[in-house]
This record gives C-alpha cells, sequence and structure tokens, in this order.
C-alpha cells in the first residue's frame, strides 16, 4: 500500500515538472517578451514622431531623457527655439513661454540670462546691472528693486552689501519689530527694535568671577568656556555689561544726549529698544586692568578675542570701518553671540551680522 503511495506521488511531481516545462514557462517568457517588445514599439513610435515633427536624431536623444519636455514637443509643432532653452542650465519646460516673452522684449539678454531671471519670477528690464546684481553670492531675491534703486553706490559689492544692511534707508526709518522667535540670531539694530515690554531671553545671572550683571543662559555657558579657555593662557576677559532693559537704555541715551548731542550719541549708543543688551545676547568686556572700554583695544584679550571669540559662537559686533553700515564707531569690546555654526560663517566669509541676517535667515 505505502508503495503504491509513494509510485503515485512520484507521477504527480513528474507531471507538474512536464506541465511547468511546456505550458507555464514558454507562457511566462513569451508574455515578458510581448512587454518589452510592446514597450520598445512605443519608444520607436516617440522617436519617429519627432522625426516626424521636424527634430534631429541629437535632439530627440535630449528631448526623450524627459518625459515633460518629451510630451510638450510631441504635442506641439516643430519649435526650433526648444534645444536653445533645453540645453541652457536651469531650464524649467514650465516657464518656456515666460522665456520666449521675455526674451522678445528683452533682445540683448542671452538665453542663460533670460532662464535666470524668469527663473527668479522677475519682470524687470534687462541690463547689465540686473545681471550683475541675480549672480552676486549674496543676492536676496526680495531686494533686487532696492539693489537697482539704489545710487548710494556704484560697486556692485558695495550695492549688496549696503542694501542687505538697510543703508539704502536712513537710520531709524521703516522700522521693523524684531523677530523674537529667531532666538539666538534674533536682529537688533537701528532698523529693528524690541518693545518695552520683552525682558531678555532666557536669563541668567553671571557670576562674580566672570563679570556682572545677566546675560542669555546658552551664551553665557558660551563665555564661561571662552573665558577659563582665555585664563588658562593667562588671559582675563569678564563682562562688564550684560543685558540691560528698555528703561535702563532710554536713560542712558537720554544721558548722553544732553552732555553730548545728538550726532555723538547715535553713534556710541543705541535708542531705546534697539538695543541689543536688551537681548541678553550682548556683551561689552573687559580686563581686570582695564576700567574703559576704549583701553580693550590695547590689550593681549582683545587680539585673542579677534582670533578665537568665533570658536565659541561671538562676533565682534561693530568692526572697525565700518561705521556707515552699522552706524556705530568701532567698538572692540562689543560683542554679540550669534552661536558656532553663524559666527564660523561670519568670521569666515567676513560679514556683519546684517549682511548675515539678509542672506542666511531672511532670505
Amino acid at each position: 500500500m505505502k508503495y503504491k503511495r509513494k509510485k503515485m506521488w512520484k507521477s504527480w511531481i513528474l507531471f507538474g515538472f512536464i506541465f511547468a516545462m511546456f505550458f507555464l514557462i514558454p507562457t511566462g517568457y513569451a508574455y515578458l517578451m510581448t512587454r518589452d517588445v510592446k514597450t520598445e514599439k512605443d519608444i520607436i513610435t516617440d522617436e519617429m514622431k519627432l522625426k516626424n515633427i521636424g527634430y534631429s536624431l541629437n535632439d530627440i536623444s535630449i528631448i526623450i531623457k524627459n518625459k515633460n519636455i518629451k510630451k510638450y514637443a510631441l504635442k506641439n509643432e516643430y519649435d526650433s527655439e526648444l534645444m536653445d532653452y533645453v540645453n541652457t542650465k536651469g531650464f524649467d519646460i514650465k516657464n518656456l513661454s515666460k522665456y520666449k516673452e521675455y526674451k522678445k522684449n528683452n533682445i540683448d539678454a542671452s538665453i542663460e540670462d533670460t532662464i535666470k531671471i524668469v527663473n527668479l519670477g522677475l519682470n524687470i528690464e534687462y541690463s547689465d546691472k540686473l545681471i550683475n546684481i541675480i549672480n552676486h553670492k549674496y543676492f536676496v531675491n526680495s531686494r533686487v528693486n532696492r539693489y537697482l534703486e539704489y545710487t548710494g553706490k556704484n560697486n556692485i559689492d558695495e550695492i549688496i552689501k549696503y542694501v542687505n544692511c538697510d543703508r539704502d534707508r536712513e537710520f531709524y526709518t521703516k522700522i521693523l519689530q524684531t523677530n523674537t522667535e529667531k532666538g539666538i540670531l534674533m536682529l537688533v539694530n537701528k532698523y529693528y527694535y524690541l518693545n518695552d515690554s520683552f525682558t531678555g531671553l532666557d536669563l541668567v545671572n553671571i557670576e562674580s568671577n566672570y563679570g556682572t550683571g545677566q546675560m542669555n543662559q546658552e551664551a553665557y555657558n558660551a563665555f564661561k568656556k571662552l573665558s577659563d579657555d582665555a585664563r588658562n593662557q593667562g588671559l582675563n576677559i569678564l563682562v562688564k555689561s550684560g543685558y540691560r532693559d528698555f528703561y535702563t537704555q532710554q536713560s542712558i541715551y537720554n544721558g548722553y544726549l544732553q552732555t553730548n548731542g545728538e550726532w555723538w550719541t547715535n553713534l556710541m549708543s543705541a535708542k531705546a529698544g534697539h538695543s541689543e543688551h536688551q537681548t541678553g545676547l550682548a556683551i561689552d568686556v573687559q580686563t581686570y586692568s582695564t576700567y574703559n572700554l576704549r583701553d580693550f583695544l590695547y590689550t593681549n584679550e582683545y587680539n585673542w578675542m579677534i582670533n578665537n571669540s568665533y570658536k565659541y559662537g561671538f562676533i565682534l559686533r561693530y568692526p572697525e570701518n565700518t561705521r556707515d553700515t552699522t552706524g556705530y564707531d568701532f567698538e572692540p569690546w562689543h560683542y554679540r553671540y550669534v552661536g558656532i555654526e553663524a559666527a564660523k560663517i561670519i568670521h569666515d566669509e567676513n560679514l556683519l551680522f546684517e549682511e548675515y541676517y539678509s542672506y542666511y535667515i531672511q532670505k
């Protein structure tokens, strides 16, 4: 009995094997071959259509690589301009009609420049100045009209710099409220202000061996490491002034105003609401031997800060020869915490914080 069952199972296995070999496998193979042939036939059909429309074999080899370009080419009559645009960096088939319209109205613009301008969403008359502006590393699209309208400088680098620092406008005009949601990267200057209810960002008290006053917690932690590392090299860097509230700043500014007049005061002090000290992120530094802040410039500590502060997230906020852009005289003692990542970029690219903010934050 067992022998018969075993023999029966062997017969079924043999039958299944023969069935698969002679029916299932050939049928499946034929199906797959049919699919491949059909796909190849479709591609050849598209190529033939494009050839009949008027495109060269070289054009076709480029067109069929992009389904959107192929769709356009198959749907329309022969377009003699298409390949001029397709072969240019930045080309987007969705903007083809806009490229053509812009080029028609600005015949001096190259195809490459046309694509750049249209892709930026600009509808501005072509000029060498325009293309030099949009090719600039620190170009900010939303400020393009301000770059073009600014006549205070002729050099493109200076135009970009000044407009990115809002210096196409008079100080304390067109003032905007500071976006405090930017945290340690918030901007406070003569164009951005904090209202009197803002009382610093995460303030903590400064321990006596690091200075006096209050600072932002993150900035303070970074400063302690900075100060400790400097101390290990025989240098002493302390906080003389950290956080100042709105009304303290108002009192300081008004005192300077009565004593020294408006011109001097505006170079040396901020109006209430426009001081970085109100953020808790700005500090004035000194050494044990400097009681006058200006004397900090002549210390070894100053040289050390210039070369190392960015490694801890601090930047010299008002460098030498930047009065026209920052609105403040050179302050070798005034540092601002922005975090290590931002500080390194600002240091490496030799930027002011306003420039960094316009290009890396607002943009």
